[in-house]
């Protein structure tokens, strides 16, 4: 098990500013994107990058509600309170430092098998009003910060040895109260 990290109060406060603003991204055609309210096949609409990641302002927080940050999750085992991912994401809150983090999220498409033996197959769900969406069968959280946490400068302007990298995979079939495991890190 890994170490448990608390929110600092500040991250606290700045969390109650969630706006909740799902629409299309402007920058990219709205006619590609998922574009509905609705969820489906047990998934709910998990954001790739999280609303408590961008909560400097009210703008900054909407563009974590454009659909093209948008992909379904298992809501009843992966992506509500107690769900693996839900839990990782926590974890990862925790670790937000003074300095920058740079975090890379994403998710994979193809059949997948974790370290713990899980495996989700690729497949089609219906999802928003659609019966063509893809099921996301991995997820992965690569982060990087500065080690001391507090340096005072942007990881661009730090030597290597001052820097901490570590990346996350989950498998889309975690069960629920999974905890993040150094077993989970590439």
């Amino acid at each position: 098990m890994l170490p448990q990290y608390r929110y600092p109060p500040a991250t606290v406060h700045l969390m109650r500013q969630r706006t909740n603003a799902y629409n299309a991204d402007p920058e990219i055609p709205a006619s590609i994107q998922y574009n509905s309210k609705s969820t489906g096949d047990g998934c709910n609409k998990d954001h790739i990058l999280g609303s408590a990641e961008r909560t400097s302002s009210s703008a900054t927080n909407r563009q974590v509600f454009y659909y093209t940050n948008i992909v379904p999750q298992k809501s009843s085992t992966f992506n509500t309170g107690g769900g693996a991912w839900n839990n990782l994401e926590d974890y990862v809150d925790g670790l937000v430092p003074a300095d920058t983090l740079y975090e890379f999220i994403g998710c994979h498409f193809e059949t997948y098998t974790d370290a713990y033996g899980n495996r989700e197959s690729a497949r089609k769900i219906s999802f928003g009003g659609r019966s063509d969406v893809s099921l996301p069968t991995m997820f992965y959280y690569v982060l990087l910060r500065t080690k001391s946490r507090n340096t005072g400068k942007a990881v661009t302007e730090c030597k290597p040895e001052e820097l901490q990298c570590a990346a996350f995979v989950m498998c889309h079939a975690m069960q629920k109260g999974h905890k993040p495991q150094a077993k989970d890190m590439m």
